[in-house]
């Protein structure tokens, strides 16, 4: 299996979450609540022109994410 960090994606590459690397764990019990958990396929849809935010789709739903939360989860393809 390719792991890889999820900025690390291409627009419109499917992967599924493998781990979630984030030490703060009121933001780790938010992402799962929105339905970033471990085997979920997530989609990346797009980012700004400087990488520092991206629009992933997780459970067919569209979320705004700051690039250092995208840096802690970590897909496979």
């Amino acid at each position: 299996m390719n792991e890889k960090c999820l900025v690390d994606l291409k627009i419109n590459e499917v992967a599924k979450i493998k781990q979630i690397n984030i030490k703060d764990e009121k933001v780790k019990t938010q992402l799962k609540n929105l339905g970033f958990i471990i085997g979920e396929k997530i989609k990346l849809l797009k980012y700004n022109y400087n990488k520092e935010g991206f629009l992933v789709k997780v459970m067919n739903v569209n979320y705004a994410v700051d690039r250092k939360i995208c840096e802690g989860i970590i897909v496979c393809e």
